[in-house]
Order: structure tokens, then C-alpha cells, then sequence
């Protein structure tokens, strides 16, 4: 090999060394310097119309997009850094436990989205107070708040009609749906009234409801099908515990309401006063169930 050939191979090394020296000091000094901007999100306040009934929700996370890609999902109220600084566009979607699972975070289909262009400017915080409303394609199939002198639940599926969900005082809001168990009457079966046709099949059905109970509550839905010449199956989807405290729970129903060739479905509510529990009655109480669908 010439020296020619020798001094150009030396040559091109040190070339090489200078390029990928330079390439890493500059990797290095953009880590170090990439300052994030923080983002602080509050709690989201939802927004009714006098037709959509009560305002409560349990919106518990938001699902943050920053220039159209997920940022992270967080629960409210959260801080959290955001790399893309400079104007950028943010999509904030409400987030919900689905069935009241917290391992189950989904976007809550019925709810808007938040979405602005802000500047994000490194190493400063800003707050956001979301307000979000129903979307405008959500139909409400009913809206019980147990304000009237009946309410939907009053087909009895149990066949006691000595048992039945009445609108009593002392509701979440002004009154809710009541019954009371005893060891004598220890269970009860409840259905919705009439049934929802399924003339098209539903992207989402949702019932929320606020409920406080003393006994076992069994969530579940009821479908006819046309196989079956018309006859009801029971499908239960949740298992609500005991709890001391009124609490907002949103149940997917889109599977079970609709199964292949079912035709129509309603809703039924189980109460089970089960001999692991203390006392001689408990009460289970209900309000603002609201059938959402999709």
C-alpha cells in the first residue's frame, strides 16, 4: 500500500472520529437542554342542558393528545411534563372507569373533547380547567331522577310486586329510587319498562347511575331474541358492593344489550340481601339513571 494510500485512510478516520464526536455532543447537549413544559389539569366540570338531566359525573382521568399523539392518561387533578413546547395543538378527552373498574380507563364516548392551541414555554406551568358537555350525536333512551310520582323501573321480573322501587326523599338530588329488604324478602329482580328496539346495532350503550346500597346491586340487561321467538335473556354485567356513600358508576352495556339477533332490550337491577351481611334490612337506593346510547 502507497503512503498516498496510507495518508488517505488516516485521513478519513480522523473524518470519521470528527463526525461522530460532533454527532454525539451535539445528541448529548439536545438531552441536556430539552427543558419541558408543565401542564397542570384540574378537575372537569360538565355542562347540562335542561334536557340531558342531572350534572353529576365521575370523570376521574383525562386522556391527553399533544399534536395528535397520546401524551399519557392521568388522574385529575395532575401535573405532568410535555417535551413539545412552541404553539401546539391539544386534544383533552374526559376519562371514566369503565363499570367502576380503575384498572379500566377508557375515554368516555359521550363526553366532548377539550381542544385548544396554546404556546408551551419551557420550565413554565400552566393550569387548565376543562369543562366538557354531552356530545351531540348521544341520545338519552331515558332519564330517570325519580322525581315523579313512578319511575322506570316497575316491570317486576321477580314476580313480587309487594316488592317495588318507589321514589322516596333522601335521593342523591332531591329523591331517589328506594326498596327495602328483609330476611323474609331478601332479594328482589327489577326491570326497566318496555323495550329499547334494536334497529340498528349501537356503537355504545352506557347507563350511568349514582346508587348507595346496603345490599348486594346486580347491573345487567335483558334481550330478545328473535332465535328464541321474542323470549328475554338476562345477561349481568356488574356486581355493585355495599357502600356507605353515594357513588356515580358508568356500566357498559354495548355487548350484552345486544347480541347477535337480538331484536330489543332493557335494563334490570338485582338486589341481594345475602346472609354475609349484618342487620335485618338494608336499602338499596338509586337516581339519575340515565340509558345513553350511540
Amino acid at each position: 500500500m502507497s503512503s498516498y494510500q496510507l495518508h488517505l485512510i488516516s485521513y478519513m478516520r480522523k473524518i470519521l472520529s470528527f463526525l461522530f464526536l460532533t454527532s454525539f455532543i451535539f445528541a448529548s447537549c439536545g438531552r441536556k437542554n430539552d427543558v419541558p413544559a408543565y401542564l397542570n389539569i384540574q378537575p372537569f366540570h360538565l355542562n347540562v342542558s335542561s334536557s340531558q338531566g342531572s350534572a353529576s359525573q365521575k370523570i376521574t382521568d383525562a386522556w391527553i393528545y399533544v399534536g395528535g399523539v397520546l401524551n399519557g392518561v392521568y388522574e385529575l387533578p395532575a401535573t405532568f411534563p410535555i417535551l413539545e413546547t412552541g404553539s401546539q395543538t391539544l386534544h383533552i378527552f374526559p376519562g371514566v372507569r369503565n363499570n367502576g373498574i380503575k384498572s379500566n380507563p377508557v375515554q368516555y364516548p359521550f363526553y366532548n373533547s377539550l381542544n385548544l392551541t396554546k404556546t408551551l414555554t419551557p420550565a413554565k406551568l400552566d393550569t387548565l380547567f376543562p369543562q366538557t358537555a354531552y356530545s351531540s350525536d348521544a341520545r338519552f333512551i331515558f332519564k330517570e331522577d325519580f322525581e315523579g310520582a313512578s319511575n322506570i323501573f316497575r316491570n317486576d321480573l321477580d314476580g313480587n310486586s309487594a316488592l317495588t322501587i318507589s321514589n322516596q326523599p333522601g335521593g342523591f338530588e332531591g329523591k331517589s329510587g328506594k326498596i327495602t329488604l328483609d330476611r323474609a324478602n331478601a332479594s328482589f329482580v327489577k326491570g326497566s319498562a318496555g323495550q329499547i328496539p334494536l334497529t340498528a346495532k349501537y356503537q355504545y350503550i352506557y347507563l350511568e347511575l349514582n346508587y348507595k346500597t346496603d345490599a348486594y346491586l346486580t347491573v345487567g340487561a335483558v334481550s330478545y331474541d328473535q332465535l328464541q321467538g321474542g323470549s328475554p335473556s338476562s345477561a349481568p354485567i356488574i356486581q355493585l358492593k355495599p357502600n356507605a356513600d353515594w357513588n356515580k358508576i358508568y356500566i357498559n352495556l354495548t355487548n350484552e344489550a345486544q347480541p347477535n339477533g337480538a331484536l330489543s332490550f332493557s335494563i334490570f337491577l338485582q338486589g341481594d340481601f345475602t346472609s354475609d351481611l349484618p342487620g335485618s334490612t338494608a336499602t338499596v337506593l338509586i337516581d339519575n339513571a340515565k340509558l345513553i346510547v350511540k
